[in-house]
């Protein structure tokens, strides 16, 4: 699962530095009794950056795809590159083809593969 690579192998590359950053993660970081919504919605824009990582395991979850839509308002609104897509497998563009704003996204923009 995405999760156990992120938690064992991802964040401790990212923590445990140099260089240092601070990663928010929702098991972790979010607010306790606070709406879900609200959670990811201050957490992208407390945030310098938004990494998505993306994955087949991904694009199925309801609450990654809204993390993904309100990170990509924030840099349309703002102007600015706060989005760092990673794609942890290849992903075919006829996957893609639901998520517009993605999609639209990688043909502009570049991104990584892990």
């Amino acid at each position: 699962h995405d999760e156990h690579w992120v938690i064992n192998t991802f964040l401790p590359s990212l923590e445990d530095g140099p260089p240092f950053f601070k990663v928010c993660l929702h098991g972790r970081d979010f607010k306790l009794g606070k709406d879900i919504l609200d959670n990811i919605v201050d957490s992208i824009y407390q945030s310098h950056h938004t990494i998505c990582l993306v994955s087949h395991h991904y694009l199925q979850s309801h609450w990654c795809s809204m993390e993904m839509r309100m990170a990509t308002y924030r840099m349309m609104a703002e102007r600015e590159n706060t989005l760092i897509m990673v794609f942890l497998e290849k992903v075919s563009m006829g996957r893609l083809s639901r998520y517009h704003q993605m999609v639209r996204l990688i043909k502009k923009k570049t991104y990584l593969e892990w």
